[in-house]
């Protein structure tokens, strides 16, 4: 039941106001005893006003050049902090404007800086940030020649290695520091950084209750912080002789008897404006002169007022303790009982501040049930929904962990506690242990759910396999509140995959023994006949073996397969291994296979198998679609742009214009035909290219293929290489990687192998 909240007819009482009631009484009574004591005081203390003035004025003078000296200090870090900030010396040394822009617009915002610019070591700007106060925006500039300012001049003749100035802009004038961007220990670049002089003096002012300005050495006004028209601003414009007597006393505060604005007297003081180690020009600080509140005349009345005050604010202090403490226990009272949740009221008129502070007690009062009743209302229809939810929850096929952003377990479904083995932890209610539990299990990057947000993770547990997908929580604000991650048991699918894949390669390796087998049994035998039969017995075997491997690829391939098998490979290695596998199937068809190294000791990091199966489909395919004895050849080119470049070249009868456009897509066939016309019949499934290039590219590689008809095709494979330091894997002799591969001779180069060359 809601309580109505309780009213009074305030209109009808008359309100009398505490001040009323007791400053008249108090002042009567104490007037002349107040009065004498502040008059002997004020006139003990009078003479000294001038003393103090010009004390306070010295201390303020100290304590705004250690206020500057502080601002520059702070700002000296800021620009030493971008100017070694990640990714700003490439882009200085790449003049990457539109790189320099993302990093540095986010860091000037959050530091406060109205003003970053980025130089070359030519003083030329490369980009420049300046803020626009009436737009709280940053404008951007480029290419202005800033080498004659002082400041630059420091740095590019290598007198310092930071340096400090005030340069005008649009803006305003506007206080810089400036530092060498290195890179390498060599300097790329120089980044200036500064606020707005303006900001900086009122920022120094509201410590030091005084007003600056800023003059340069020659006496001309830079900024100041009082309110002065245009027109008005001559007034506080000083000689060239208050300068030059201020520089001279760098050590000490130049104080003078100030001057009049706007109908007030200031004293002033003058100190050098000086920055880390230079001085800039002179700072002017000016106060108030009350030394005139000192005079005879200024003596009485500020006594006679004094008094006044002293006496009302003493009586008043006794009167209104004894008066009006009752009723604030009472309203104290009042409200303690409503803390403890009693449902209670002030039983009192608003006839004055208490009382109306009384009624307000009242109201809140009464907003305060109405809201609880109003949250009695929604806990227990959240109470509902929550019930539905955790029943739904449960209902979902697959294990469900629910986690806040700092990783913590909120909620678990009973799948996911049957995955996890973590009965014992959740019926205990110790979630720490819950949470450690899920950590440990699915590993850090998946159970806080704030790394593995992409591609699904594979975890072991126990004589289980898992998939774990982590998906954000995020709210339409853009704010984040957790993860949910789903859990799935993978066991049997797993088990499949690896039964078929045994099977897949069995198949393999039993055509593989066949065809070498049959291969040198054709080689040795001098009967053309059996030689001609074992060549086509030989070629339909390795089209067998290259359908069987088409399809464990098809079935098995994938990024994250790739990804989980790489390791760092000779590639001299390679293409030995490839070539040894290809050797005597290229001899049985008449085609000599050779291997040109023309840089040793590069690695590649990849999957070794894929690479062998990808290479050699381009093998497989020269040798299917060979001229009468043709030539192949493997080719290590070498290195460029930190990619290891291969080639696959052959003599083959080339490929077609209308076919080379439809290369790479999967099962696409082409028409090759022979110098006579003949087309070429050869079996498979039209996805070796497609296979291979998608393994080259796995491996962050590319592909292209070069062909002319009647001369032959080339290949170019180019994949990313790598140091073998973490890997230490032992290179093969000679010797050892020849096998029965046919060398060439090292004094004959890879351009030269083929007289007619255009691939």
């Amino acid at each position: 039941m809601t309580t109505q909240p309780q009213t009074s007819d305030s209109s009808s009482v008359r309100f009398i106001p505490l001040m009323v009631r007791f400053v008249t009484p108090i002042n009567l009574i104490l007037v002349v005893i107040a009065t004498v004591g502040v008059f002997l005081l004020s006139n003990s203390l009078s003479g000294n006003v001038e003393t103090i003035e010009q004390n306070l004025l010295v201390q303020t003078a100290i304590q705004v050049a250690e206020a500057s000296q502080a601002e520059y200090n702070t700002l000296l870090q800021e620009t030493q902090r971008i100017a070694f900030t990640q990714g700003i010396p490439n882009a200085t040394q790449a003049n990457d404007t539109e790189t320099l822009q993302v990093i540095l617009e986010p860091i000037a915002t959050a530091t406060n800086l109205d003003s970053v610019i980025i130089l070359d070591l030519n003083g030329q700007e490369i980009l420049g940030l300046l803020n626009n106060p009436n737009a709280n925006d940053y404008s951007l500039s480029t290419n202005t020649d800033l080498s004659q300012e002082s400041l630059i001049r420091t740095l590019l003749n290598a007198e310092a290695n930071n340096s400090v100035g005030i340069l005008q802009t649009p803006n305003g004038s506007v206080l810089y520091t400036a530092t060498v961007i290195r890179g390498n220990e060599d300097p790329i670049g120089i980044i200036i950084a500064g606020r707005y002089l303006n900001s900086i003096l009122n920022t120094i002012q509201a410590n030091s209750l005084a007003n600056l300005s800023v003059y340069t050495g020659d006496a001309t006004l830079l900024d100041t912080t009082l309110q002065l028209d245009a027109d008005n601003q001559s007034l506080i414009d000083i000689g060239q002789e208050t300068i030059t007597q201020t520089l001279s006393n760098s050590n000490q505060v130049t104080v003078t008897d100030g001057l009049s604005l706007n109908g007030q007297d200031y004293r002033s003081a003058y100190i050098p404006f000086s920055v880390g180690e230079q001085t800039l020009g002179v700072i002017s600080i000016l106060m108030l002169d009350n030394v005139a509140f000192a005079t005879s005349g200024g003596r009485q009345i500020s006594a006679f007022l004094m008094a006044i005050i002293a006496g009302a604010v003493t009586f008043a202090a006794a009167i209104t303790v004894q008066s009006f403490t009752r009723r604030v226990e009472t309203v104290t009272e009042t409200i303690n009982k409503l803390e403890q949740g009693e449902d209670i009221r002030v039983d009192m008129k608003p006839s004055d501040e208490i009382g109306e502070m009384a009624t307000a007690v009242n109201r809140y009062a009464d907003t305060v049930k109405r809201r609880e009743d109003q949250f009695r209302t929604s806990l227990h229809r959240f109470r509902r929904e929550r019930d539905y939810l955790l029943i739904a929850f449960e209902a979902i096929p697959e294990g469900v962990v629910v986690q806040d952003t700092g990783g913590r377990v909120l909620l678990m479904n009973d799948i996911a506690r049957e995955l996890l083995g973590s009965q014992r932890v959740y019926r205990s209610a110790r979630i720490h242990e819950l949470t450690e539990l899920v950590s440990e299990t699915l590993g850090s990057n998946i159970a806080p759910g704030l790394y593995a947000l992409g591609n699904p993770q594979h975890i072991k547990l126990d004589e289980k396999m898992l998939m774990a997908q982590a998906s954000a929580i995020v709210v339409s604000n853009g704010q984040r509140l957790g993860s949910v991650v789903l859990i799935r048991d993978i066991t049997e699918d797993v088990r499949r995959d690896q039964v078929q894949e045994q099977i897949l390669l069995q198949m393999i390796d039993d055509v593989q023994v066949s065809l070498q087998d049959t291969s040198r049994r054709a080689i040795q035998n001098r009967d053309e006949i059996i030689r001609s039969l074992a060549r086509d017995v030989a070629k339909h075997a390795s089209t067998l073996q290259s359908m069987i491997m088409e399809m464990r690829e098809l079935t098995h391939f994938s990024q994250q397969t790739s990804d989980r098998v790489q390791r760092a490979i000779s590639l001299e290695t390679l293409v030995w291994a490839v070539a040894n596998d290809w050797q005597q199937i290229a001899r049985a068809n008449d085609m000599t296979l050779n291997v040109i190294i023309e840089q040793r000791g590069l690695f590649i990091l990849g999957d070794e198998q894929r690479l062998r199966y990808a290479i050699g489909n381009i093998i497989d395919n020269a040798i299917k679609y060979n001229q009468n004895d043709g030539k192949l050849s493997i080719e290590i080119k070498g290195e460029a742009n930190s990619m290891a470049r291969l080639r696959v070249r052959d003599s083959g009868v080339g490929i077609r214009d209308e076919d080379k456009e439809h290369l790479f897509i999967r099962y696409y066939r082409g028409h090759p035909v022979k110098d006579d016309g003949t087309v070429i019949h050869v079996p498979g499934m039209g996805q070796g290219l497609t296979d291979t290039q998608q393994i080259i590219e796995s491996h962050g590689g590319t592909i292209r293929i070069k062909t002319k008809i009647g001369v032959g095709t080339a290949v170019y494979m180019e994949i990313p290489i790598t140091s073998d330091t973490a890997y230490q894997l032992p290179l093969l002799e000679d010797d050892t990687m020849e096998g029965e591969t046919m060398l060439i001779p090292e004094e004959i180069s890879a351009e030269t192998f083929w007289e007619n060359d255009s691939l």
